[in-house]
């Protein structure tokens, strides 16, 4: 009920409000544009905007554009020259020219890569034997084991001769008593 009943006694109302509202952008825009200057014309054909605006970068550019010229020739007829001198005056592109060459020299640095790190792995391992032997002591015929060393000198040396004093002491003398020598 009773809402539907207000909504319908202010439409009448609302809808004059927004018409008003209207009325007033209208009016507002119309004024604001007749305040606002005309949008300025656009600049006449035969003047280049490009060179008044940029005309420093322009006149650099145009210089530097006639030094790549002049260079892209030097390097063309450089290019001509080489194809003569390899043999190759068939080849029109650089790319056909240098390609097989270029494959060669990353063939050539990649086993130049793989040599250096094998002699590197190389030298790595006779670092670490030299390591081992150090820590060890010398090997090989002039050097045995000291455990093996005691059994051989014992075998090599000849037999001990007995002290003196052992053999008179065995005789029953004894050194003080001068028994045998003595006599």
């Amino acid at each position: 009920g009773e809402g539907d009943e207000d909504d319908e006694l202010l439409a009448p109302a609302m809808r004059t409000m927004s018409d008003s509202d209207a009325d007033e952008e209208e009016e507002g825009a119309a004024a604001a544009a007749a305040s606002e200057p005309p949008p300025a014309a656009p600049p006449p054909v035969d003047e280049d905007v490009f060179v008044t605006v940029l005309g420093e970068f322009y006149n650099w550019a145009a210089e530097r554009k006639e030094s790549f010229e002049s260079d892209l020739g030097a390097a063309e007829a450089a290019f001509s020259a080489l194809r003569l001198f390899l043999g190759e005056e068939a080849l029109t592109e650089p790319e056909q020219l240098f390609e097989p060459l270029h494959k060669f020299l990353v063939r050539f640095d990649a086993v130049a890569k793989e040599v250096e790190d094998a002699a590197r792995e190389s030298a790595r391992q006779e670092a670490r034997q030299a390591r081992r032997q150090a820590k060890q002591g010398p090997k090989g015929p002039g050097r045995l084991p000291n455990r093996i060393l005691l059994d051989e000198s014992a075998r090599s040396q000849p037999a001990q001769r007995p002290d003196v004093t052992d053999v008179v002491a065995a005789a029953g003398g004894g050194a003080a008593g001068g028994g045998a020598a003595g006599g």
